[in-house]
């Protein structure tokens, strides 16, 4: 028997949300932004849910988990011996200081996502390592494509480019 449902019927039973999958609060050492701010902000833009990565720590995507009237990924930026990868969906904070490999195993162990934010930013040296990048390239869940504090649009550019060339989901960070 065929199916009833036309691809058109299925695709608007499917709602879209907008997601931030980076944006740092108050709990990070980069920003001033309260908890209170980022919900209003979140709000004001129509954002349907949201990524807390702030710095070396989850309790800022903790304590805003608690109070906003949307869901709240809790994740961490992690500094590690080669630059900066996130985990989304933890439960428990990664340490600072790890190697690109141990961090991307704890993350995972948590049932967490690897995100690489900001890979090919030319101008910060907070940025994980190319080397690093690719020794890991094969448990990175999502590749950080757009950020907004990026100057040259030709490297959020290059990271579109790179995730398609290598079948990851890009996400968008403030």
């Amino acid at each position: 028997m065929p199916n009833s449902a036309t691809p058109d019927a299925t695709r608007s039973s499917i709602s879209t949300i907008k997601v931030d999958l980076h944006i740092h609060s108050s709990y990070s050492r980069d920003s001033l932004t309260s908890l209170e701010e980022i919900i209003a902000t979140a709000q004001q833009r129509g954002l349907g849910a949201l990524a807390i990565l702030d710095h070396n720590t989850i309790a800022g995507g903790l304590a805003l988990r608690e109070i906003a009237p949307f869901p709240v990924i809790v994740g961490e930026e992690v500094m590690t011996t080669a630059g900066e990868i996130a985990g989304l969906f933890l439960s428990e904070e990664i340490p600072k200081g790890l190697s690109p490999q141990e961090t991307v195993t704890r993350i995972h162990e948590q049932g967490g996502l690897v995100y690489v934010p900001h890979p090919f930013d030319s101008l910060r040296k907070s940025r994980l390592e190319q080397w690093a990048l690719m020794a890991i390239l094969d448990q990175v869940d999502i590749l950080e494509v757009l950020n907004a504090r990026v100057v040259r649009p030709a490297d959020n550019e290059r990271a579109r480019l790179f995730a398609e060339a290598h079948g990851l989901p890009g996400a968008a960070g403030s």
